[in-house]
């Protein structure tokens, strides 16, 4: 099985789901909710964390502040609509309080598509083409993914929906470039000399 390393998932891209304020309204209370993703050049996303909870907005603030110093995203989304430009407002201002880099950018969602169409259109094509992966310990990310959209809770789903939804469409990748790194590959697995793996990765 080929191991992964995070060093090889650059960039890194996160997004935030802030419970929004008319959860009590609902059947099912919102969470807040964080998904961190990374792309490969094969374009299949890996996710690197997911976490749900009902907090308050100031531990909510702090959760941000740790995922961002943790895995350092290109850009980290939340999301935007109504009163929620207010707190993404609030966090940019006290991150320069703070003097701390944070690349936080709202994403509005679309209010003329149905959530679960929009959940579906990000995540269909990936997982039917076997390119989105998560981690074993990821149960409640799982279930929401194979209980959607029955399950009223969809608060990890849908933050998965929208960080695949930040990250660029992979570019295609010439046949010769391909067939290196296939090369390079197989040569670092079977201890191959390191003059003979420079020489190949020179072409």
């Amino acid at each position: 099985m080929t191991t992964i390393n995070l060093a090889d998932l650059q960039p890194v891209w996160a997004f935030c789901d802030p419970a929004s304020g008319e959860a009590s309204l609902k059947r099912v209370a919102s969470r807040s909710a964080i998904v961190v993703a990374a792309p490969d050049h094969l374009g299949r996303i890996f996710v690197l964390y997911a976490w749900a909870a009902r907090i308050p907005a100031g531990d909510l603030m702090e959760r941000i502040y740790a995922v961002n110093e943790r895995f350092a995203p290109k850009s980290f989304g939340i999301e935007s609509n109504g009163l929620q430009t207010l707190y993404k407002g609030a966090i940019l201002r006290d991150a320069s309080l703070r003097e701390r880099h944070l690349p936080l950018v709202g994403i509005k969602q679309p209010t003329t598509q149905q959530k679960d169409n929009r959940i579906r259109g990000y995540l269909q094509p990936l997982i039917g083409n076997g390119k989105l992966f998560l981690r074993k310990d990821m149960v409640e990310l799982q279930h929401e993914i194979v209980t959607f959209p029955m399950n009223p809770q969809k608060d990890l789903v849908d933050a998965l929906a929208s960080v695949c939804g930040m990250i660029p469409a992979a570019k295609p990748r010439r046949r010769f470039d391909v067939e290196r790194e296939a090369k390079l590959e197989y040569l670092r697995r079977s201890g191959a000399p390191l003059a003979e793996v420079e020489a190949a990765a020179k072409g």
